[in-house]
């Protein structure tokens, strides 16, 4: 990779990263998918209650 084409991905990579926030999730391929999802639903759930305790307040919050 070129000096330029680096320089461009890392500006990209810190753009993304200023408006995103990336979370994983690792589960046992051995696990039902709905079980898998169940499990990823209520970590999602204790996180967000546990990071907005006092609830969603965007239009869009409480998908999961």
């Amino acid at each position: 990779m070129s000096r330029k084409k680096h320089q461009e991905c890392a500006e990209c990579l810190t753009e993304i990263r200023s408006q995103f926030q990336f979370w994983f999730f690792q589960y046992d391929s051995g696990n039902p998918i709905v079980l898998s999802t169940l499990r990823l639903r209520e970590v999602l759930a204790a996180a967000m209650a546990r990071l907005d305790p006092e609830g969603p307040t965007r239009p869009c919050a409480g998908w999961c």
